[in-house]
């Protein structure tokens, strides 16, 4: 097979505008990605101190996770220094989700019940914030069940509360509150 001149200079170029263009977005992600990793970190700590009113610095903290499932995992847990109590960033998704996890950071206090829902990501079409995560709060572990689900998004609504339950499952796993669900 013999190859053609005039089908060489386009292809050489195509692969050149694509190689500048690489290089292009190569120097913008090198400029960009600590300024983004800054409000990333900053958003996190915004949605701490959201759902845990009244703390005054948060670390981060080993836990171990005792539910192994692909539905809900577990992202990280924080103590507020002062002791107000716990902060735990929450990624779910159902089997109706599109596929992008629901992410929320759930504050519990030093008592064991819910101060705080904040959902940072929720990409489905019916809105499950406001209502439904504000009748968590004041909750505690054993009180779950009585959190009505939200017609229109029960798969989400019910994944949310499963993922709650997985959060105080991992507290009280990890030695931060007994079952009692008070605080240590």
């Amino acid at each position: 097979m013999k190859i053609e001149k005039k089908h060489v200079a386009p292809v050489l170029t195509l692969a050149v505008i694509c190689l500048i263009v690489a290089a292009a977005l190569a120097v913008v992600n090198l400029i960009t990605k600590d300024v983004i990793a800054e409000n990333a970190r900053e958003a996190e700590r915004k949605s701490l101190m959201e759902v845990l009113p009244g703390a005054s610095d948060f670390e981060a903290v080993e836990f171990s996770d005792p539910w192994s499932s692909d539905r809900s995992e577990i992202k990280s847990v924080y103590r507020d220094t002062g002791s107000a109590g716990y902060a735990v960033i929450v990624a779910t998704s159902s089997s109706y989700t599109s596929g992008d996890p629901m992410t929320f950071t759930l504050g519990i206090g030093s008592d064991g019940r819910i101060t705080g829902v904040s959902v940072t990501a929720y990409s489905e079409t019916r809105n499950i914030r406001g209502e439904f995560t504000g009748s968590f709060v004041g909750k505690g572990k054993d009180d779950l069940s009585g959190v009505e689900l939200v017609s229109g998004a029960t798969y989400s609504s019910s994944a949310f509360r499963t993922a709650v339950e997985h959060a105080f499952a991992v507290l009280s796993e990890s030695g931060f509150y007994n079952d009692g669900g008070q605080g240590k």
